[in-house]
Formats: structure tokens, sequence, C-alpha cells
């Protein structure tokens, strides 16, 4: 430690406990998201080169989401050290910052893990979208059983507090040094900071296309970092599509289709077969958020969903499916329309 307290300086010492304990979290939570969301049928196969590879890019992703938190404090208390400006307030604010990202992060990462469970995907803004709807959020306050867990977070707030404020008074004991050293450890500091922002040992840019490299929908979400999903889905993505009028056009010219009237179909087609007309038994079902493993048939234990078991038993079924389009309304016209999503 006195080594440490020789050659570190009493910010950084602050800074790298703060990175650890956000690494540390995020790492903990995704081996509860492992144990506790995944799949019946994960275990009868041998994932472990699999989950390694994806545990190794989670956390260069941990350590991009930490640096990227800790960007403020970095600037607030190096310009502290630099230039010996009054601390007294940027100490008071640092602590908070810190203590506020602990907290976020820890609520994020709890919450995740119900959501993956029901959605199969890492936590977004969807979680919150009912507080536009006064129903629902009836609904949801009438909850009395989940009361409790407001105790909670009010314990964890007062609980991270003390937690940042013991982390401050063991590592920031600031000593005397010269500029030039001031110097050179801000710029190996802050090279530090910028290779844990790029990516670390593997750098990338945070998206969901480098963190998905295996066939199995659930070990390319264990590599998402919940913090950042959550904060990304606020982003606003531009979306560059046709006019209606455009996209008709084009579908009907692929179709050659001819609409005769505005009440009719725009890509109506008129199919004329030689053969006498034949009445099949076709079942279409389809269901909104509805995960394969559900289905006992797909090794689910709990018998959720019998009456899709046994038309799946006794019926042509497909298990390697498809579709063009996942969200719902580009899925549900892409799969009765079979027009691109």
């Amino acid at each position: 430690m006195k080594i440490l307290r020789q050659y570190i300086p009493a910010h950084l010492r602050f800074l790298l406990v703060i990175h650890v304990l956000l690494v540390s979290i995020f790492t903990v939570f995704r081996a509860i998201t492992l144990l506790y969301n995944r799949p019946s049928y994960f275990f009868d196969l041998d994932h472990s080169i699999f989950l390694w590879k994806a545990f190794r890019i989670g956390f260069w992703f941990d350590v991009t989401i930490a640096s990227y938190a800790l960007v403020i404090p970095y600037c607030l208390l190096t310009a502290v050290y630099l230039f010996q400006i009054d601390y007294r307030r940027f100490f008071t604010f640092v602590r908070f910052y810190c203590s506020l990202a602990i907290f976020v992060s820890l609520t994020i990462c709890a919450a995740d893990i119900p959501y993956f469970n029901f959605f199969n995907s890492r936590l977004t803004t969807a979680a919150v979208h009912w507080k536009n709807n006064l129903q629902v959020a009836r609904y949801v306050l009438s909850e009395i059983q989940y009361y409790p867990v407001f105790f909670v977070i009010i314990l964890c707030i007062w609980g991270v507090g003390k937690l940042v404020k013991g982390i401050w008074q063991i590592t920031f004991s600031p000593t005397k040094q010269s500029l030039f050293r001031k110097i050179s450890v801000t710029v190996l500091a802050s090279m530090l900071l910028l290779g844990g922002i790029w990516g670390g040992a593997v750098p990338k840019h945070l998206d969901m296309k480098r963190a998905y490299f295996s066939n199995d929908g659930f070990i390319n979400q264990l590599t998402l970092n919940p913090v950042h999903t959550w904060f990304d889905s606020y982003s606003n993505f531009d979306i560059h599509s046709l006019s209606f009028e455009a996209s008709r056009t084009s579908v009907q010219r692929m179709f050659r289709a001819v609409a005769k009237s505005n009440i009719d179909s725009p890509i109506r087609r008129e199919h004329r077969f030689v053969a006498q007309e034949r009445k099949m038994n076709v079942v279409l079902v389809m269901m909104e958020s509805m995960s394969a493993n559900r289905m006992s048939i797909y090794g689910n234990s709990q018998i959720a969903t019998p009456g899709l078991d046994s038309l799946a038993r006794h019926s042509i079924f497909f298990n390697n499916f498809y579709s063009n389009g996942i969200h719902t309304n580009a899925g549900l016209y892409a799969s009765c329309t079979a027009c691109p999503s």
C-alpha cells in the first residue's frame, strides 16, 4: 500500500477502486443472469468455449462502460491535482457522482435479470413505457407486495454513499509531487482511460453487431452490458424508408399486382388454378413475445402450453423457422403477406 501511495496519486487510487468496483458489479450480475436465465437446453450441450468468449467480450464491454462513467470525475480531480484550485466542492460533487453511478448500475443490473427472464433481451427503456398509460400505471402502483422494494432502494442509496465515503477516506491522502511528475502521471492516466473507452485489449464500438459471435441467442445477449443497452435505447435512430406511394408502387411492380379500386388491397393479385379447389385445414398461430423455450416440446419442465405442444406433436412442425420481420408491426405484416419487412 505504501508503494501505491508513493507512485500513484490519491485521485487515481480512488478512481481505480471505483472502476474495479463497477466492473465487478457488471461481472457478478452477468454470472447471475447466466445461472438464473439460462435456457432449459443450455447445459445439454458443451458451451464452455462460447461462455469463456462471452465473458471475455462482456468484460471489455464493462471496462468501456466503467471508463465512460469516470470521465467527468477524472477531469475534475485532474484539474485539482494539476492546478491546486479550490477543491472542496469538487470533492463533494465527485463523491456524489460516483455514488450515483454505482447506485444506477446496481439498479439497472438488478432490474435486467427479471426483464431478461421475461423478454429474452437486455433491459431497455421499453420497461417504463407504461408510465404514459394511466391505467397501467394504476395497476403497477396497486401491487402492494412490491412496496418493500422501495425500502431496499433507500437502503442501497444510504449504503452506496457510505461505501464511497469509506473508499475516499482510505485511498485519498494527497502527497506533494513535482510538476514534471504530475504531468507525466496525468498523460499516462489519460492514455489508460482512453484505452478503456476504446475497448481495452479488444478495440470495438459498443454495438450489438460486435457482441453477437455465435448462433446461440442467449450467449450473444450475455455479452451485452445492461447499463449500455438502457442508455443506448434513448438514442433516436434515423430510419430511412420509402414513402407510402413509392413503396406501394414498388411492391405492386414486384408482385405484378393491380388494385381495381381504392378499397382493394394495394398488392391484390388474381390467381387462376387449373386443378379443382381443395379446402385445407390451416391454423396460423401468432403470439407476441413468445419464446420457444417456454414450450414443453423444447424442454420446459413446467407445462405452460399444453395446447401448442399437442398441436406441434400432431402437425407438420418446423423447428428452424425465420421471420423476415422481428418487430410487431413489421413481423405480423410480413408473415401474413409474404412482403419483405
